[in-house]
């Protein structure tokens, strides 16, 4: 509750005097501790949240095998009871709390007993989760990024990527987890860059293929006959500066030339420029006050 009340007064001070309640500026996560236990903390933090209209964030995150029967619809329906359960004691608090739908399951390990946080398991949770908030009319949750190794690999490529395009297609009001990796616990800018531009990707397969605006050119075919070409067709003059196919600055096209920088370097480039010279987005005198806020937090001299 200290680190709470800590948070509450660093929200009011990005308030920038207009208040911290209703401003939703800051979105407290209340943990459920599986299985079906709300502890004293966390029902002090949910009522505490609910007194600032702060959106309740669910944090329900049973683990199969340990705290939660070992199979994965066992999962789903533990985390629908404790995340219906959550959401129905807080319109008992306060009626009208924005409240968000979401569970989190994992599974063990069952040697030691680790709880692995992203394996392909998690995609069919995330679907199931934001199915069963939809079925409820709720606002819903889902994460996107993630995967089981701290490497920036093969397998992290695929599990991360597989886990943005379940996360994108689900529907989810609310999409989380951009830049994080190894049981959510890791995270870096370049993560957070190449997950954004997974995104993107994901978008783009999800929107099919557009057949309108003459795109189908059955008139550039005629025109062009057997054995034409299309590089002054009117198709790819409209569509040459994008706007049909995927382009991303992070992605190589050099094809056979092997010219290009991998992803990984791409995007650590990219961070390199975003902070050289960043300059904060807080008007100076909310600075200051945080500044002086942290000092005073931690004893540090002001000189």
């Amino acid at each position: 509750m200290e680190s709470f009340e800590r948070w509450l007064k660093v929200g009011e001070i990005l308030a920038g005097g207009q208040g911290l309640k209703g401003s939703r500026i800051m979105t407290p996560a209340v943990a459920i501790i599986s299985p079906m236990i709300l502890s004293e903390l966390n029902g002090d933090l949910l009522v505490r949240a609910c007194e600032y209209d702060m959106a309740v964030f669910p944090t329900i995150c049973a683990t199969a095998g340990s705290t939660a029967p070992y199979s994965i619809a066992s999962n789903v329906l533990l985390g629908n009871v404790e995340t219906v359960f959550l959401a129905a004691i807080t319109q008992l608090v306060k009626p009208g709390t924005p409240f968000l739908y979401r569970f989190a399951p994992s599974v063990a390990e069952l040697h030691s007993v680790e709880a692995l946080y992203y394996t392909l398991d998690k995609i069919k949770w995330n679907v199931a989760c934001v199915q069963l908030g939809q079925s409820y009319g709720m606002p819903t949750g889902s994460e996107c990024g993630g995967a089981m190794t701290w490497r920036y690999d093969v397998q992290t490529g695929a599990e991360g990527l597989l886990s943005m395009l379940a996360a994108h297609s689900s529907g989810a009001s609310f999409l989380s987890g951009i830049g994080s990796t190894y049981n959510a616990v890791g995270m870096s800018g370049e993560t957070m860059l190449i997950q954004a531009a997974w995104m993107q990707a994901v978008a783009h397969l999800r929107r099919g293929i557009e057949t309108t605006g003459g795109r189908l050119g059955s008139e550039s075919i005629r025109s062009a006959g057997p054995g034409g070409d299309f590089l002054m067709d009117d198709l790819t003059l409209e569509f040459m500066r994008g706007g049909e196919f995927f382009p991303h600055d992070l992605f190589d096209y050099s094809g056979s030339k092997l010219e290009g920088p991998p992803l990984l370097e791409q995007a650590h480039a990219r961070i390199e420029e975003l902070v050289t010279g960043l300059e904060s987005p807080l008007p100076g005198d909310v600075q200051e006050q945080i500044q002086r806020f942290f000092r005073d937090e931690c004893g540090v001299p002001s000189d």
